[in-house]
């Protein structure tokens, strides 16, 4: 079973606290120097490419900065599979990298800079980085990203605050659905939350089923996630069902 994470965000960049949280979770950000001795020996520290490395904390735990050896595989690993004419955007980790015995085998999710990038909706690709303890190659995949309704992209690409972090890539939506149907589960949930209180949570996976979207919301879609069941008519989304639970 996947661990659910709650509550609000903390961003931590560079050692300044720009952000808040409650006891429950908390996102973090630290900058990681690429130590691909290609780029290192020939350049001094201070011109060095700095990669974001971004931390979904569980619950109270704080999770402790990946190891400077371990940055640099993920950073290598990522680097074999990076598409050509882009970078590395930011490294998404969700699990301690010093614990032996944690249960997902990815060691990390890099997300490389957009393939399309518009006012609204980013698509691009990412690396699934797996342990050390494990012999598997890193496995790609494309993501999405919506920005919120009233806060288009703009042309500097920054790492983006824990409530709009990528999801991937949602099947059988086609990219001029996908920014109206999150603008739609989006604007529901903040009603909820207004309305019974539910958990301010981010989008975190969107799937179909004939007629029927259904988004999920979460850091980690789990059991415990909260979803809404959208349905397209005249050209609108409009909610039929909400629950928990992943489908």
């Amino acid at each position: 079973m996947r661990r659910q994470l709650f509550g609000a965000v903390l961003l931590v960049s560079q050692g300044f606290i720009i952000g808040c949280a409650d006891r429950h979770s908390a996102i973090t950000v630290q900058r990681q120097p690429i130590t691909n001795p290609a780029l290192t020996t020939a350049a001094p520290p201070a011109t060095r490419p700095v990669v974001p490395f971004i931390y979904a904390h569980w619950f109270d735990e704080v999770l402790p900065p990946v190891p400077p050896a371990e940055a640099a595989r993920i950073l290598r690993e990522a680097g074999r599979f990076k598409p050509a004419g882009m970078s590395i955007w930011f490294v998404l980790v969700r699990e301690d990298a010093t614990d032996h015995k944690r249960q997902w085998f990815t060691a990390a999710e890099v997300y490389y800079t957009a393939d399309v990038s518009t006012a609204r909706l980013r698509v691009g690709r990412r690396a699934r980085i797996y342990t050390s303890d494990v012999n598997f190659e890193p496995e790609i995949d494309r993501y999405v990203q919506v920005s919120p309704a009233d806060h288009p992209f703009g042309r500097q690409l920054e790492v983006p605050e824990a409530k709009w972090l990528p999801i991937p890539e949602a099947e059988r939506v086609p990219d001029e659905d996908l920014v109206s149907l999150v603008d739609a589960a989006r604007a529901a949930q903040k009603m909820e939350l207004a309305t019974m209180g539910s958990r301010d949570e981010p989008v975190g996976r969107i799937h179909r089923d004939g007629d029927t979207y259904t988004v999920e919301f979460g850091w980690n879609v789990s059991i415990y996630s909260q979803f809404l069941q959208l349905e397209k008519s005249a050209g609108i989304f409009r909610v039929t069902g909400s629950g928990i639970g992943a489908l």
